[in-house]
């Protein structure tokens, strides 16, 4: 929805640069919600974030070569745990947004 929207009424002082700067900020986040790119935008970010996680912890493995499995592997843990079920909220988010258009 590009263009002047018609559900905003105006009030006589709406005329400065401020009521400018918010109306077209409201225009730009209308355009933003229609266009779902919010969604996908954070759907992606949450991809790399994974991503960026599972590169360091390749790079932590080869850098320590002498730490036993079980250290490595309860590291590793403590670092993907709390990220686990962000990412699994974020997907589930995603795809019921998804389903309701």
């Amino acid at each position: 929805m590009i263009g002047p929207r018609k559900d905003l009424h105006e009030r006589a002082s709406d005329k400065g640069w401020l009521a400018i700067g918010v109306r077209g900020f409201a225009m730009v986040w209308d355009f933003i919600d229609e266009k779902d790119i919010d969604k996908h935008c954070l759907s992606w970010a949450t991809f790399g974030v994974t991503i960026w996680i599972i590169r360091w912890a390749t790079t932590f493995v080869a850098a320590h070569p002498t730490m036993s499995g079980i250290e490595i592997a309860a590291i590793i843990g403590a670092v993907m745990l709390p990220w686990t079920p962000m990412q699994a909220a974020v997907i589930n988010w995603y795809f019921k947004r998804q389903n309701e258009k």
